[in-house]
């Protein structure tokens, strides 16, 4: 599931043909700062994920930019990690995907089954919080993306 892009997108054609026709050794200089922050960025956030299993931390990933494609994207693979990270209103879970959990976090005198059965009962009343971790980590990696881009442009347009 792709989470908002550390990416710059370049609207002006103008400054489009000037990357396009800048020095190579500048676009690949370009590449690998967003390459090094995409890496960085992803570490972060495997840092900030909220763990149980590590599942999801685990599959947050970074693409590579090149100098022909100067985009770098942070894609986290679990299925369920925008309800972590933005919480979720009440529904109710199926059973079975909450008793692994129910088993890692044993309920005294309750069997993992019914302690599965008595968490679903409670997300359907209350949702799940939101964990918010994803926002205060990409928010300033988009930030470093644009100046390193305006510094590269910087770069093109005294050439």
């Amino acid at each position: 599931m792709p989470m908002g892009p550390v990416s710059v997108k370049i609207d002006s054609s103008t400054l489009k043909r000037k990357l396009a026709a800048a020095d190579p050794k500048i676009r690949s200089n370009l590449a690998t700062q967003l390459n090094r922050l995409g890496t960085m960025t992803a570490s972060n956030l495997r840092a900030a994920a909220p763990r149980d299993t590590s599942n999801m931390a685990n599959q947050i990933r970074a693409s590579n930019a090149s100098q022909n494609d100067l985009t770098v994207t942070i894609t986290a693979g679990a299925k369920y990690t925008k309800a972590v990270d933005e919480g979720t209103p009440p529904h109710f879970p199926p059973v079975a995907a909450l008793i692994p959990w129910a088993k890692r976090h044993p309920m005294a005198g309750v069997s993992p089954e019914s302690s599965a059965f008595l968490i679903a009962r409670a997300i359907s009343e209350r949702g799940t919080k939101a964990r918010n971790f994803i926002k205060p980590v990409i928010t300033p990696a988009k930030a470093e993306a644009i100046k390193l881009m305006k510094d590269a442009i910087k770069g093109i347009w005294t050439a």
